[in-house]
């Protein structure tokens, strides 16, 4: 499964200033954003928006498709605030039922990950793990592009491997962390 965290960054801030009208921007932005990245595959949202955040789950083969529309979406949508998108792939452990059942949702390893993500995750900027970074072999522009990173991630034994991207003019893209000779060789 691929799992994707949407998050409005600075949203706290940005709805005590300007109330009704801040909760509004950002979730006719969430909206755009979930239709954007939905596009006409099988991703689906679980539950309602957290507030300034979303969760999708899709399967494997959505994955590029789905890093496509997440940095064409980072583009083309005019926002209040920026927004970052984090990216997995793994099985995650379905609570209440199946993706299609209204109560559903997921947990477990996976989903733990990209939700970390989004704390090393830049401004206007995609992050994702090692899982989607492999599937970048079928799009080698993109893949070239993704910058690797590695850093401890609070609740994620050990030191995590992920990748970074965004479109041109998009996030401040970091230096790369690792140099490209120390990237697992399972995604390389």
């Amino acid at each position: 499964m691929i799992i994707a965290f949407v998050d409005c960054v600075g949203s706290t801030e940005h709805s005590e200033r300007y109330g009704a009208q801040g909760v509004a921007a950002i979730t006719e932005t969430l909206e755009k954003f979930e239709r954007a990245l939905r596009g006409q595959s099988g991703i689906l949202r679980l539950g309602s928006p957290m507030g300034d955040g979303l969760l999708l789950v899709g399967q494997d083969d959505d994955a590029v498709a789905l890093l496509v529309r997440a940095l064409d979406a980072q583009q083309e949508i005019p926002t209040v605030l920026p927004v970052r998108i984090t990216l997995g792939i793994g099985d995650p452990a379905w609570i209440n039922g199946p993706a299609w059942h209204p109560t559903s949702t997921v947990s477990g390893y996976v989903v733990n990950l990209v939700a970390r993500l989004q704390s090393v995750c830049p401004s206007s900027g995609v992050a994702f793990d090692g899982g989607m970074y492999a599937r970048l072999s079928e799009h080698p522009t993109l893949r070239r592009r993704a910058v690797a990173q590695q850093t401890a991630l609070k609740g994620i034994a050990g030191t995590v491997t992920y990748w970074v991207i965004a479109r041109e003019g998009g996030a401040t893209m970091p230096s790369p962390t690792v140099p490209p000779a120390a990237v697992p060789a399972e995604v390389a």
